[in-house]
């Protein structure tokens, strides 16, 4: 089966194709999750603290004998239907203590700020879900699970997104979290993974991907940044296996990447980019937000709306796709979460 070129019909989109869309990227580069992954999970808070203005709190997720952690961070007043970033924090930027030293990463989340702005905080530790190495695949998660791999088997950022919605799950439960009004957020793998996360679960309002490139954000297809070649030779184990056949050969993937943006219609989707990024190829991002448009006006929406005069530094969200072009590098920034607060106070 191939999606790559569409027949636009809404009914038939939201009856049949969407999912025929999802099982396709699941089963040719993401990998398809096991019928395990239903299962639920138990919560526990391990740690508790106030540290002046914040609240702090450390959450283990268990499935069976494997522990997972998150971190919460609310303001210290008694709100209620917080709206709430969950911040997919990959091993890369996962090197200290974020429950006791969540400043560390504050070039890359700036909880402060974000505490200060009304939101509340979620930072997922990424590689407590399972490891980002070679043989990732079979570490955290898929060692618990135990079972047999094929070369459609689910891979590591699938079981990262896996675990953001069971975050989710979680906090549906708290009054402290409006669960209408959570954004998924994550940047370079992390941002590929904030797409999957919304992709495969229509409960998030907002998702937000930063500079996530090759096999997130930006087209396969005519890619001038990273190849797909030179992700799964990298990475292999973020995906599944049969994705490694589409090395050197995307045109003869059955899919690109704006229909995986297309698959969060008409929900809100932000995509951005950085100028100097080019490994993550800018330019293929906008393209493929503006055929991802095309999935937006099924529904009578509009997607991206990019004027003739394109600015950078300046957050074009007047559509249900916002994206923007930041001056600099391949960087989740203070400037970023800046536009990123702006458009979700906007649309909530």
């Amino acid at each position: 089966m191939s999606i790559f070129y569409y027949n636009f019909d809404k009914d038939k989109w939201i009856k049949e194709d969407r999912k025929k869309t999802l099982d396709l990227f699941m089963e040719v580069e993401y990998g398809i999750r096991p019928v395990e992954c239903d299962k639920s999970l138990k919560y526990n808070i391990i740690d508790r603290k106030i540290e002046t203005n914040i609240i702090i709190e450390k959450v283990e997720m268990k499935y069976d004998s494997h522990s997972m952690v998150f971190y919460i961070y609310l303001p210290n007043n008694d709100s209620i239907n917080l709206k709430t970033f969950i911040t997919i924090v990959h091993p890369f930027r996962d090197k200290g203590d974020l429950f006791n030293d969540y400043k560390s990463i504050s070039d890359f989340c700036p909880i402060d700020e974000i505490i200060a702005n009304g939101f509340s905080c979620i930072l997922l530790s990424a590689k407590t879900v399972a490891e980002d190495r070679k043989g990732g695949e079979e570490t955290g998660i898929f060692k618990d699970m135990n079972l047999e791999r094929t070369d459609a088997s689910w891979g590591v950022l699938s079981a990262w997104a896996w675990a953001c919605s069971k975050i989710l799950d979680y906090i549906s439960t708290r009054k402290e979290f409006n669960k209408e009004r959570v954004a998924v957020i994550g940047h370079s793998r992390g941002g590929k993974t904030a797409l999957l996360a919304s992709a495969m679960d229509e409960r998030f309002y907002l998702t937000i991907s930063n500079n996530s490139g090759n096999s997130g954000a930006a087209l396969s297809r005519g890619n001038t940044g990273e190849s797909v070649k030179e992700i799964v030779n990298r990475f292999p184990y973020w995906f599944c296996k049969k994705y490694q056949q589409f090395a050197d050969n995307e045109n003869k993937l059955p899919f690109d990447q704006h229909q995986f943006l297309g698959l969060i219609a008409p929900r809100h989707c932000y995509v951005a980019s950085a100028t100097l990024d080019e490994w993550a190829d800018p330019d293929g991002e906008l393209l493929s937000c503006k055929l991802a448009s095309r999935y937006y006006e099924l529904f009578n929406l509009k997607g991206v709306i990019i004027p003739d005069d394109f600015k950078l530094d300046l957050s074009y969200n007047e559509g249900m796709i916002a994206y923007h072009r930041r001056t600099g590098n391949h960087a989740l920034t203070n400037a970023d979460w800046k536009m990123y607060m702006e458009y979700f106070n906007k649309i909530a």
